[in-house]
C-alpha cells in the first residue's frame, strides 16, 4: 500500500511572487506540493524532515531565496488559500 503526502508552504512577501488584486500591495504567496506513492509507514519525524528537504528544489525552480520559503501547516494552507484538503 501507499499514500500520498502532502507538504504546504509560504512564500514570504519578501520574494515578490505575488500581489493582492485588490490593493496592489505584495503579498504572501502559498503553494503546496504532493508526493505520491509513499509507504504507509512514514513517521513524522520523516515527513518534517522531507517537508524541509523540499525548500531547497523550492529556492531552485522559484529562482527564490529559501529564506523566503516558509514550511507551514497544511490547516494554515487551507485557511489561506480557501482550500480544504478534499478539493487539493
Amino acid at each position: 500500500m501507499s499514500q500520498t503526502l502532502e507538504f504546504a508552504y509560504r512564500i514570504e512577501a519578501g520574494a515578490r511572487m505575488a500581489h493582492n488584486i485588490e490593493t496592489g500591495k505584495i503579498c504572501e504567496a502559498y503553494m503546496s506540493i504532493k508526493h505520491y506513492d509513499c509507504r504507509d509507514d512514514v513517521t513524522q519525524a520523516e515527513y518534517d524532515e522531507a517537508h524541509k528537504a523540499y525548500i531547497n528544489g523550492l529556492s531552485d525552480t522559484l529562482n527564490i531565496s529559501t529564506e523566503f520559503i516558509t514550511p507551514i501547516s497544511l490547516d494554515e494552507y487551507y485557511k489561506e488559500t480557501g482550500e480544504n484538503d478534499e478539493e487539493a
